[in-house]
């Protein structure tokens, strides 16, 4: 029981931290497997319909009523936590739209947009599609500088305004770069051609 209400507690305060999949899951399994037999043998205390009564509460509370759910319909983040709930809807709108050799997204973005693909294979540092290759900034040691984009032969730059606060990923001094190129979509989610 203590499980489920500091995954309760966890769930509302940090989302990101998933505390319902590895706390709260368990503990209400754990919970349900006991149940019959607590109920067994407490079946004439009240205490027994409080357990059951709080196991239900929580579960109902972290699945449905919490508004940072990722469950629901209108989450406050995705993927657990990793973006926002704006972003996401900008990458639902271009995701479809993305049909080039090579594009480089931050491996937030880019692990949600893994989803929206019906065919997908993994490759070192992204994943690729029937239509191109998409490299994760940020994935295993690949940190875009204005150099890197200058030698690379990438067609699009998905960026995100947070994409610049992960650490090694996304370089500081790309924003400015970035600036004089073409910006074929804006909002939180910006998308630029580069040479």
């Amino acid at each position: 029981m203590v499980f489920i209400a500091l995954a309760t507690v966890g769930v509302t305060s940090f989302p990101a931290l998933v505390l319902d999949r590895y706390l709260g899951f368990p503990s209400i399994c754990l919970a349900a497997a006991l149940a019959p037999i607590a109920l067994h043998r407490l079946r004439r205390r009240f205490f027994s319909c409080f357990l059951l009564l709080l196991v239900v509460f929580a579960f109902l509370y972290s699945a449905v009523f919490m508004p940072g759910n990722r469950y629901t319909v209108y989450p406050y983040t995705y993927t657990t936590g990793l973006i926002v709930y704006q972003e996401k809807q900008a990458l639902d709108l271009i995701a479809p739209l993305l049909r080039a050799p090579l594009v480089l997204v931050d491996w937030r973005a880019g692990s949600y947009m893994r989803w929206k693909y019906l065919w997908v294979q993994s490759i070192y540092r992204g994943f690729s599609t029937s239509d191109g290759v998409f490299l994760w900034a940020g994935g295993y040691g690949l940190y875009v500088t204005p150099d890197f984009l200058l030698s690379s032969k990438s067609t699009f730059l998905v960026l995100r305004d947070r994409a610049v606060d992960m650490v090694d990923s996304i370089s500081l001094s790309v924003w400015p770069w970035v600036m004089n190129k073409t910006c074929i979509f804006s909002g939180p989610v910006r998308i630029f051609v580069v040479p």
